[in-house]
């Protein structure tokens, strides 16, 4: 596939439905509507959090399993052994609270002494922007 398909698949698939969805939530909340600069600041405080999820998985990667890097470069053909349970154990237990322990801090540092920030509903408006641009 050439690079111009892939963007534009990329953009079909990923940047529109994040658009979309943080359209959607912001119709929802007609009473007292949040505004778009701090939505924005949500939205980049986001990408902060995946940059620091990057480096807190390398980092805790490489510090409880110092041997997984060579798990792929073996041979699957016998038993599977301790280290396919290490992954999976790392996966669930390390990888996700991680990022959403990262999320609720950028959250928390983004918005959550704002003015703005008064209702229930702000803080799904929000954590929805967070969410997106996590997920994007």
């Amino acid at each position: 596939m050439s690079w111009q398909i892939l963007t534009w698949l990329y953009f079909f698939s990923v940047v529109l439905p994040v658009f979309f969805w943080v359209w959607f939530f912001r119709r929802l909340d007609k009473k007292d509507p949040e505004p778009q600069k701090l939505l924005f600041k949500v939205f980049r405080y986001g990408f902060g959090a995946v940059v620091a999820a990057l480096f807190a998985g390398y980092f805790v990667d490489r510090g409880f399993f110092p041997d997984l890097s060579k798990f792929f470069d073996m041979d699957m053909s016998g038993d599977v052994d301790w280290r396919l349970f290490s992954l999976v154990a790392m996966s669930f237990f390390l990888a996700g609270p991680i990022e959403e322990i990262l999320k609720y801090l950028a959250l928390k540092f983004a918005i959550f002494k704002n003015s703005q920030f008064n209702q229930i509903a702000d803080g799904i408006v929000y954590g929805t922007v967070l969410a997106l641009e996590f997920a994007s």
